[in-house]
C-alpha cells in the first residue's frame, strides 16, 4: 500500500511539471521578504514572529531551544535524548511525548516533520526561522493547532548577469566537557539559472553527569547533520527544488537522575546508549500559470531509533529498552494568486516500536511491539477580500479526515493482542480581521477553530485505557504591531483566549501505564510583548515576554479520580522572557549579552513541588572580533551557572537537568 502511494505521488509530481512547463506567465515575482539582523518583524498575518539566526552563537547552541528563548510564550523541555521525549509547546498548547500529534509543527525548508521527538536537534545552516502562533491549519498541509516553525535557509535572488559566484564558510569551535565542533557551509549560485547549497556539522562534548560506581561519563553526546539543496530555473515559469536532511547522533543514556538528589551525579551498575537516525528528502516544482502559482511538495521522512537504552534507580533498578521507527510519505498541492489560496494535502504515516523492561538482573516486567498506521487526506484554503478604510479581511477553512489502525501484542506480563481502528474527521474555519491605522502600524483581530486527531497509546497494555479523544481549540487573538518612521523600533503586543476540548495529557499515571488522556475542559489566556530598538548603528536591544495562563478546568487522574480542576496544565511556564543586548564597532569588535528568565513549570496535574521546576533565570555572553575573512569568538552560557532541570519525567521520578556553566572558542573563515 505503501508503495503505491509513493508511485502515485510521483506520477502526481511529474503531471505537475509537464502542465508547469506548458504554462504561461501570469503574475510577477513576489518580492522576498527582507529580515534584518537581530530584529523582529510583523508579515501579512501580524501573529507571526520572524528571526534571524544569523546571530553570534556558536555551532553548538544552534537548536530550536535557542530560538525559543527570542520567542514569547514558545518553550522547549529538551529531554536530552535528542529529541525523543522533547516537549516543545506555545501558549499552554503542548506536544505529548510520543503518542499524539504535535501541536505546533516544524517545516525545514519544504520538508514537514511528522512528529516531536523527529524534530532537529540544531538549526545550523537555517538562516531564518518564522513563528506563527495559533491554528494554521488552512494555510499550510501540516499546520498544528498552537502554530507552526517554519526554519528557512538563504533564498538567493535571481539576476541577469550571467556569472557563477560561490562563498564557503568554515566554523571550528572548542569548549568546557571536551566539546568539539566543526560546521560547512557552502553555496554556488549560477545567476538566473541555478543554485545549490551544502551544509554539514560535527557536534561531540563529554557528558555533563557521572556515573560514580563506574566512574564514567554518563550523558556523551556526538551528533552529525548534512543537508543539501538545489534549485533549477527550467524556465521563465518553472522551478524545481530538491532537499536533503540528514541527521546521526550517537549519545550516551539519557541524563535522567533522581529527583531531589545530586544534579550531575548518579550511582547504577551499568550505562546505556541511544543511537538515532533522521533522513528526509523533497522534491518542489513551483509554475506560474493562468490561473496563479502552482506548486507541488513530494516528501518523505524516515526517522529510527535503535535503540533508546537506559537503567534507572528507582528503586529497584530498572532496565528500559526502546526501539522505534517512523516514516512518513506526503504530497501537499497548492494554487494560489493574489488574493486567495487552495490545497490538499495526503500523508502516509507509519510507526512501529518495540519495548522491553526488566528488573535488573531479576525478571522482565514488559515485553511488547506494536505497529501505528495513519493516513490523512485534508483540503485547505484562505481568500483575502480588501475593503474600505484599510481593511482587510482574510477568511480560511480546513476540511480534514484521518484514519488510524493500532496493532499491539505483548508477550511479558502476560500474553496479549489488541487492535483498532477508528477515524477522526474535522471542519475548522478561521476568520482575521487586519486594519491598517497608519503607515507602520497594524491591528489583528483573529478568530479560529483548530483541532489534532485522537489514537492510541501503545506503552500501556491496558486496551481500556489506550484510546484517547481528539483534542479541539477553539482561539481568538487580538495584536498591535507598530514601527518608527525610521524602522529603528519596532514593537509587536498580542493577547490571546483558548478554550480547549479533551486537552491531551501524556505521562506515567501508573508504574506499569504510560498513557495520553484527556482533559474534558481546559483553558488559556495569556499575552506576548516582543520589540527590537536601534539605539545607535552600534548598539541594538532586543527582547522578547510571554505570559500564559492555563488551567485545567475539568480533570480528574483516570486511576485515582482525583479532581484536579483550576491547577494548571502540564509543561505551561507562567512567563518567559529575554532580553539581549548587542555592541558593534566599525573595527569589527562585537560584544553580545544576553539574560533569559522561565517562570514555574510543572510537569504534572497535581501542581506537585517536587514534580515542578521553579523559576530560573540564565546568562550569556558572547564577545569577538568579526573581520571580512574571518571571525574570532568567545562564548560563555549560563555564567551564573543557575542549577535547575530542563525536564521532569513524574513517572519515574528522575529530570533532565540543565547544562551547567560553560566556555568555548570558536573560529570562522569566510571563502569567497
Amino acid at each position: 500500500m505503501s508503495a503505491l502511494i509513493g508511485v502515485r505521488l510521483t506520477v502526481s509530481t511529474a503531471a505537475l511539471v509537464i502542465t508547469g512547463l506548458a504554462a504561461g506567465v501570469s503574475e510577477s515575482a513576489e518580492p522576498p521578504r527582507v529580515i534584518v539582523r537581530g530584529s523582529i518583524e510583523s508579515s501579512a498575518d501580524v501573529a507571526d514572529t520572524q528571526i534571524s539566526l544569523e546571530t553570534l552563537e556558536p555551532v553548538a547552541s544552534e537548536s530550536l531551544e535557542r530560538l525559543a528563548d527570542h520567542v514569547g510564550n514558545l518553550h522547549v523541555s529538551d529531554s536530552g535524548a535528542g529529541s525523543f521525549g522533547d516537549l516543545l509547546g506555545v501558549r499552554g498548547l503542548s506536544n505529548t511525548p510520543y503518542f499524539s500529534d504535535p501541536a505546533v509543527t516544524v517545516y525545514l525548508d519544504d520538508l514537514p516533520l511528522a512528529g516531536g521527538f523527529t524534530y532537529p536537534t540544531s538549526t545550523l545552516g537555517f538562516l531564518d526561522a518564522t513563528v506563527l502562533r495559533g491554528v494554521q491549519g488552512t494555510a499550510f498541509g501540516r499546520g498544528g493547532e498552537g502554530g507552526v516553525i517554519l526554519l528557512s535557509s538563504a533564498e538567493a535572488l535571481r539576476s541577469s548577469v550571467g556569472e557563477v559566484s560561490s562563498s564557503a564558510l568554515l566554523r571550528l569551535g572548542r569548549g568546557s566537557f571536551a566539546s568539539s565542533t566543526a560546521a560547512f557551509q557552502g553555496r554556488v549560485e549560477s545567476a538566473g539559472s541555478f543554485d545549490a547549497s551544502l551544509r554539514g556539522s560535527y557536534n561531540a562534548r563529554d557528558g555533563y553527569i557521572r556515573n560514580v560506581e563506574l566512574d564514567q561519563r554518563v550523558d556523551d553526546q556526538k551528533s552529525e547533520t548534512l543537508s543539501a539543496r538545489a534549485r533549477w530555473w527550467a524556465t521563465d515559469t518553472a522551478q524545481f527544488t530538491a532537499q536533503l536532511f540528514s541527521n546521526r547522533q550517537r549519545n550516551g543514556a539519557q541524563p535522567l537522575v533522581p529527583l531531589e538528589g545530586p544534579l550531575f551525579t548518579v550511582e547504577r551498575n551499568r550505562e546505556g546508549r541511544i543511537d538515532s537516525d533522521f533522513v528526509g528528502v523533497a522534491l518542489k516544482g513551483e509554475f506560474r500559470t493562468s490561473w496563479g502559482r502552482l506548486t507541488t511538495v513530494t516528501s518523505r521522512t524516515s526517522w529510527s531509533l535503535d535503540p533508546y537504552d537506559n537503567q534507572l534507580v528507582l528503586p529497584p533498578p530498572l532496565d528500559s529498552t526502546i526501539h522505534q521507527k517512523r516514516h512518513a510519505s506526503n504530497e501537499e498541492l497548492r494554487l494560489s494568486s493574489q488574493n486567495w489560496t487552495v490545497g490538499t494535502w495526503v500523508s502516509i504515516d507509519d510507526t512501529v516500536g518495540q519495548v522491553d523492561r526488566a528488573i535488573a538482573g531479576l525478571f522482565p516486567i514488559e515485553a511488547s511491539v506494536f505497529q501505528l498506521d495513519s493516513r490523512t487526506g485534508a483540503l485547505f484554503g484562505e481568500y483575502t477580500w480588501t475593503l474600505p478604510r484599510n481593511w482587510r479581511v482574510t477568511g480560511g477553512l480546513r476540511a480534514e479526515t484521518v484514519r488510524r489502525k493500532l496493532d499491539r501484542m505483548q508477550t511479558v506480563p502476560s500474553s496479549d493482542r489488541f487492535t483498532d481502528r477508528e477515524s477522526f474527521d474535522s471542519l475548522t474555519p478561521k476568520i482575521m480581521f487586519l486594519r491598517t491605522l497608519a503607515p507602520r502600524t497594524t491591528l489583528q483581530f483573529t478568530l479560529a477553530r483548530g483541532s489534532r486527531p485522537g489514537g492510541w497509546s501503545a506503552y500501556t497494555g491496558n486496551a481500556s485505557l489506550a484510546p484517547f479523544d481528539p483534542e479541539t481549540v477553539t482561539s481568538v487573538e487580538m495584536a498591535f504591531v507598530t514601527s518608527g518612521t525610521d524602522d529603528r523600533l519596532r514593537l509587536a503586543t498580542r493577547v490571546f483566549g483558548y478554550r480547549i476540548r479533551n486537552y491531551q495529557i501524556e505521562r506515567s499515571f501508573s508504574e506499569t501505564d504510560y498513557l495520553v488522556v484527556n482533559a474534558p475542559r481546559a483553558r488559556s489566556v495569556g499575552a506576548e510583548v516582543e520589540g527590537a530598538w536601534q539605539i545607535t548603528s552600534s548598539l541594538t536591544l532586543t527582547s522578547a515576554i510571554g505570559t500564559t495562563h492555563a488551567t485545567l478546568r475539568e480533570f480528574s487522574d483516570p486511576f485515582t479520580g482525583v479532581s484536579y480542576a483550576g491547577n494548571r496544565v502540564p509543561n505551561a511556564p507562567s512567563y518567559e522572557g529575554s532580553l539581549a543586548v548587542t555592541y558593534r564597532t566599525p573595527r569589527g569588535w562585537f560584544a553580545v549579552a544576553e539574560a533569559n528568565a522561565t517562570g514555574r513549570v510543572f510537569y504534572d496535574e497535581s501542581e506537585s513541588a517536587v514534580f515542578s521546576q521553579k523559576s530560573r533565570a540564565t546568562v550569556a555572553a558572547r564577545l569577538g572580533f568579526d573581520a571580512d575573512a574571518w571571525r574570532v569568538m568567545l562564548s560563555g552560557d549560563n555564567l551564573t551557572d543557575e542549577r535547575y532541570y530542563s525536564l521532569v519525567v513524574p513517572g519515574v521520578a528522575h529530570a533532565v537537568p540543565g547544562a551547567p556553566r560553560s566556555y568555548g572558542l570558536e573560529v570562522a573563515v569566510r571563502i569567497q
